[in-house]
Order: structure tokens, then sequence, then C-alpha cells
């Protein structure tokens, strides 16, 4: 299983970098990766991927993916920010799944100085 993962999510995260390079060069694009690791009687590994770039004026996008071996979910959307202490974005992907492969998100940031936050909300079976 853990092979299935990184080869769906290699050439993924590789086509990622590479957009994020190209539209750097433009605007500035941000994000994270973060790799950790749950150890019971084994070492069990997760990846979560975050980017997000603007694309015209308020609008944005946002990618979001999380795998471990047994599960994984890929997220795209759009963001929306009609003023610098407020963001909201939708987005819409899918899981591995059989039942419902489907999933969508939305999400609302709001912060000013010192205080922020932020509320994600997430569907599985929208469809």
């Amino acid at each position: 299983m853990r092979h299935k993962v990184i080869i769906i999510w290699l050439p993924l995260f590789l086509l990622v970098a590479l957009a994020t390079q190209a539209v750097a060069q433009e605007a500035k694009p941000s994000g994270w990766i973060e790799l950790e690791g749950v150890v019971d009687s084994d070492v069990t590994p997760s990846i979560n991927v975050y980017a997000n770039g603007p694309l015209k004026d308020m609008v944005g996008w946002t990618l979001y993916m999380q795998a471990g071996p047994e599960w994984s979910e890929r997220l795209v959307g759009l963001t929306l920010t009609p003023a610098t202490w407020v963001s909201i974005s939708g987005s819409l992907g899918v899981e591995n799944f059989e039942e419902s492969p489907f999933r969508s998100g939305a999400s609302i940031w709001m912060g000013n100085g010192p205080w922020s936050l932020l509320s994600l909300q997430e569907i599985q079976q929208f469809i």
C-alpha cells in the first residue's frame, strides 16, 4: 500500500512544485509541507501539503493534499480576499474511499494584528 501512495502522490507533488515555481516569477505563492509519523507498535508516515497563490485581483488558488498508508485526499479551490483582514475559500476534491470519493471544503479566515480566527469545514458526501 505504501508504494501505491508514493506512486500516486510523487507526480502530483512534482507538478505542484513546478507550477508553484512558474507562478512565482509573476506572483508570490506560499505553502508548507509537513511530514509526520505516528508511533505505535510501528511507524505510520503521513504527509500534508498546502499551497496557495494569487490569480487576479482579489481571487487566488489553494491546494491541499494529505496522504498516509491507507487514506489520502486532495482538494483544489479558489480563494476570495475582499479585504486584507478576511479571506474566504471553497474547494472540491477526491479521496481514496470507494463509497464516496468526492469531498468539498470551505474556510473563512479573519485577522487583525495579533488576533485571528480560522474556520475550516469539510463534507465527504456532497454528491
